[in-house]
């Protein structure tokens, strides 16, 4: 048992990647009768890559189980202390536990550290070297054109003493000529300045005009008709024309600073009302009926596993959770952008792409986690967000910059009841 901390606290997930790859062939030559319990969910997954709860799991429970180990040390035949591949010698020697193992596998951890600044340092040592040559570029061109102007300067000075020597009627046309340039100049120069004088005052119009128009949205909203699809029913059209001029202003990226005025300097707090649970469906039906825009981030696979802890990362088990999205959407009062998380081993980034009803579906990059992308959206989000997820951490941490957490047990449950 490692007595620095546990090893989670230390050794980067990706270097026990070969330990996962070994204790999962063990288990699966175990008879089904010799798996802990506690690894009987992991031994029935097929996918390549363990989920972060999952690895979690796994890791505390080889910290804890020697038989384990041995186990998973024979069926990874290829580990070696010694390798140079760092996730090989870390997994052999987290499952071998030789003498003083903590001590090569943080010196292992701490190289590969190392390795990655210096590439850093050479990076940037590279790119400050170009940035010289093009600087060194540039002050040549530089230096050309300021010879080029000092000649022109030069050949003008002597064209106008040329001019200036022809006869004295050339030089009163162009002190009479400069005269009218300046006299034109205090013309357009007082016309600009009345121009700016009557751009300010349309500004204090448009202002004015856009508090007198949030105010009588505002009323709209307050004597609307109910919530959900049946409003469209009860609005007459010119009710029905405001709401959709709502939801376009919403949606054009330059009515997000709108958006937030509104919310931070004339709308309720963006909070559960007394009584209503934060893992209870009322909190989610709550959130749609919500009359401000906002946004909403779902930590994917942590609600999926609520749906299927078999099958919580099969494609139809996202697409189950991305259609029950699409519904909350479309019955929310409010305009409201749902985007779905999934961790994802994939490269070259997260990617973003369009889901049922409008939603938007990322998958985070290979050692980039779902609740790092979730605290990412949060640190950076213009509007009211609310984040839902089962993690403590996850909720806790976005709601530090003003998010609303509810918990994934809420959402299921108000799914499964439409």
């Amino acid at each position: 048992m490692c007595h620095h901390g546990t090893v989670t606290d230390w050794i980067p997930p990706e270097l026990l990647l070969p330990a996962f790859k070994a204790v999962r062939k063990a288990l699966r030559e175990l008879d089904p009768d010799e798996v802990p319990a506690v690894l009987r969910r992991i031994a029935g997954q097929s996918g390549r890559r363990l989920p972060p709860p999952l690895a979690r799991k796994l890791v505390e429970t080889l910290d804890e189980n020697e038989w384990l180990r041995e186990k998973a040390a024979e069926a990874g035949a290829d580990l070696d202390p010694n390798s140079s591949d760092p996730a090989r010698a870390v997994s052999a020697l987290f499952l071998l536990r030789p003498e003083g193992w903590e001590d090569l596998a943080r010196k292992a951890v701490e190289h590969r550290a190392t390795g990655t600044q210096q590439a850093l340092v050479a990076t940037l040592q590279r790119t400050i070297a170009e940035l010289q040559q093009e600087l060194g570029a540039a002050r040549e061109k530089a230096k050309g054109a300021q010879q080029r102007a000092q000649t022109a300067a030069v050949e003008a000075d002597r064209k106008a003493q040329a001019a200036r020597s022809t006869a004295e009627t050339a030089r009163t046309e162009e002190r009479e000529a400069a005269d009218e340039l300046r006299r034109a100049y205090g013309t357009l120069l007082d016309r600009y300045q009345r121009l700016v004088q009557d751009l300010e005052e349309a500004g204090d119009r448009i202002t004015t005009l856009r508090d007198e128009l949030l105010r009588a949205r505002r009323a709209v909203r307050e004597t609307a008709a109910p919530a959900g699809p049946q409003a469209w029913a009860a609005r007459d059209p010119v009710a029905i024309a405001r709401m959709l001029d709502d939801i376009v202003e919403a949606l054009r990226p330059e009515a997000v600073t709108v958006a937030r005025e509104v919310v931070e300097e004339e709308s309720p707090p963006f909070a559960l009302p007394a009584g209503v649970s934060p893992d209870q469906p009322g909190a989610v039906a709550w959130l749609a009926t919500y009359q401000e825009p906002y946004v909403l981030v779902v930590d994917g696979y942590n609600v999926t596993f609520l749906f299927d802890e078999e099958g919580f990362s099969e494609t139809a088990t996202r697409d189950r959770l991305n259609e029950g999205l699409a519904r909350f959407r479309r019955v929310a009062v409010a305009p409201v952008r749902v985007i779905v998380v999934y961790d994802s081993a994939q490269s070259g980034g997260v990617t973003s792409s369009p889901g049922p009803g409008g939603i938007e579906i990322r998958f985070t990059e290979s050692g980039h986690t779902a609740d790092e992308e979730i605290l990412a959206i949060a640190i950076r989000a213009p509007v009211r967000l609310a984040v839902v997820s089962t993690d403590r951490q996850v909720r806790e941490g976005a709601e530090e910059f003003g998010a609303l957490g509810l918990w994934s047990q809420a959402l299921v449950a108000w799914l499964e009841r439409r």
